[in-house]
């Protein structure tokens, strides 16, 4: 994922060859949704970790998922939909 980014951004004539950039956004997605629900561990076991700093947890989780999510759906769905 980082190469990724280090790639796009010291060298832009290699962006057209970085076939995997759909994916990344996809593995960020699953990351954030996993990210949301393990915060929300504490709310459902009591296991000493303050139940609001676990929403706040996976409010974030949440936020950055539906941030990558819209970027995915404005990048390659309506882009595909688009060309047909």
């Amino acid at each position: 994922m980082y190469a990724y980014y280090a790639l796009s951004a010291l060298e832009p004539s290699l962006r057209p060859q970085l076939w995997w950039k759909k994916y990344v956004t996809l593995f960020q997605i699953v990351q954030f949704t996993a990210l949301a629900l393990h915060a929300l561990i504490p709310v459902v076991i009591n296991c000493g970790i303050s139940r609001i700093l676990a929403f706040v947890g996976a409010l974030e989780g949440i936020l950055f998922a539906s941030l990558f999510t819209d970027f995915y759906y404005t990048a390659y769905v309506q882009k595909s939909s688009k060309g047909h």
